[in-house]
C-alpha cells in the first residue's frame, strides 16, 4: 500500500515532535551524562589514529540506528493507519 505524500510528511513531524521531549527525559539526560563521562575516559586512553578509527565507527553505528529506529517507526504508523482503514472499510459494509 502506498501512502500519500502528506501522510509521509505527517509521520516525519511527529516523527521530531516526540524526539525533543524524549531528549528532555530525566532518565535519558542523566544516562547520556554518564555515557559522555565513560565516553571521555575512553578516548583519553587512544591514540590519535585509534580515536579517528573509532569515532568513524561510532558515526556509522549511530546513524544506522538511528535509520533502524525511524524505519520501525514509520512502518508502525503505516500499520496502523493500515488497521485503522481495514476496521473503518470492515464497518462501513
Amino acid at each position: 500500500m502506498t501512502f500519500p505524500l502528506w501522510f509521509n510528511e505527517t509521520i516525519q513531524k511527529r516523527l521530531e515532535a516526540i524526539s525533543l521531549p524524549m531528549k528532555q527525559d530525566d532518565l535519558i539526560h542523566s544516562e547520556n551524562i554518564r555515557f559522555d563521562e565513560v565516553f571521555r575516559s575512553f578516548m583519553a586512553g587512544l591514540d590519535e589514529e585509534m580515536k579517528a578509527q573509532f569515532l568513524l565507527l561510532e558515526e556509522l553505528w549511530v546513524g544506522l540506528e538511528g535509520l533502524e529506529k525511524e524505519s520501525i517507526y514509520v512502518q508502525g504508523m503505516k500499520d496502523g493507519a493500515q488497521l485503522l482503514l481495514s476496521l473503518l472499510h470492515t464497518d462501513a459494509t
